[in-house]
């Protein structure tokens, strides 16, 4: 069963114990279920056994260079994640990827977790994870409340203003105009509301792509693909971006088996750098420099390249 789309607001549950499934059968543990609130009861989604996925050792076997998630900060109640760049947070279809829940599921048997927010697969950097029922429930409430603030970075094309507020509603196109991409997003008069701030921290010459940016770019919504959608809607598109920048041919050519693509496209230049929130009244602030991929080309912008800015450095 394919598990549902769900928003980026939306709080997604790991339980690690066997539950009755519908009709008196069992599911295998561990459950993927959504709150009651959200999606109807009926999308509750199994993860299939241990030993009919494809574990992460043999991925790193397949794969050399995947890199592991990383726990940035350990607390009784919560967890902050690094995630890699190519890391799914939880399985979209039923294949047996090896996805970041599983990695979890295996650092911490037997408990509780859930994730707060998510990030695309392509993005890396940040995530907070909630430790036991009465924790999610609270930071899902901060959640609701914007409480729990994020900022990223992003490699971006073109020299944008110095800083700005992008306050544009975004929906998905293809239920306004023909669009290839169901997924995409875009500024659409009257829909959804989304306010991106943002910050130009630098601006340099690549070889191949020109003039690109780094921005630190801080999300006031939650809407899907909202910093990529609103750079795009400006005109400064995010580096490497399949879908925003692009023409639609790009990104299905990428996701067709039957194209041969003859480089090997990276990933989209975007990382969630930054989480801070209050938590039993204590300040908690987390942050990251850029992964080493982006600090690359963002150091190889220049034959003599400048310091990356105080706290970007990988």
């Amino acid at each position: 069963m394919k598990v549902p789309s769900i928003s980026a607001n939306w709080t997604l549950h790991l339980e690690i114990s066997a539950r009755p499934l519908f009709n008196g059968k069992r599911r295998c543990k561990p459950i993927l279920f959504y709150p009651e609130t959200s999606i109807p009861k009926h999308s509750v989604a199994s993860v299939p056994p241990r030993n009919s996925r494809k574990c992460g050792r043999d991925l790193v076997r397949q794969d050399p260079s995947r890199m592991s998630p990383t726990i940035v900060q350990e607390h009784n109640h919560f967890i902050i994640v690094d995630k890699p760049a190519g890391w799914l947070v939880h399985p979209t279809r039923p294949d047996g990827t090896f996805t970041l829940i599983d990695w979890l599921r295996d650092q911490y048997p037997d408990e509780f977790l859930s994730l707060v927010s998510r990030l695309d697969r392509e993005t890396s950097g940040l995530l907070l994870v909630a430790r036991g029922k009465e924790n999610a429930s609270l930071f899902g409430k901060m959640q609701q409340r914007r409480e729990i603030h994020k900022s990223y970075l992003a490699l971006v094309h073109g020299r944008p203003p110095d800083s700005g507020l992008i306050d544009q509603p975004l929906d998905r196109l293809g239920k306004h105009q023909p669009s290839q991409i169901y997924m995409r997003q875009a500024v659409i008069p009257g829909t959804y509301p989304a306010q991106t701030e943002f910050k130009t921290l630098a601006t340099r010459t690549h070889p191949q792509l020109g003039e690109i940016s780094l921005v630190e770019a801080t999300p006031k919504t939650g809407r899907l693909h909202q910093i990529r959608a609103h750079f795009e809607h400006l005109g400064f598109p995010v580096v490497n971006d399949k879908i925003y920048g692009q023409p639609d041919q790009i990104f299905l050519d990428y996701i067709d088996k039957d194209t041969i693509n003859e480089l090997k496209m990276a990933r989209h230049s975007l990382h969630s750098a930054k989480l801070a929130f209050i938590w039993l009244d204590l300040p908690v602030l987390c942050e990251i420099g850029l992964p080493p991929d982006l600090a690359a080309l963002w150091v190889g912008s220049n034959p003599t390249p400048d310091p990356l800015p105080a706290g970007i450095a990988a």
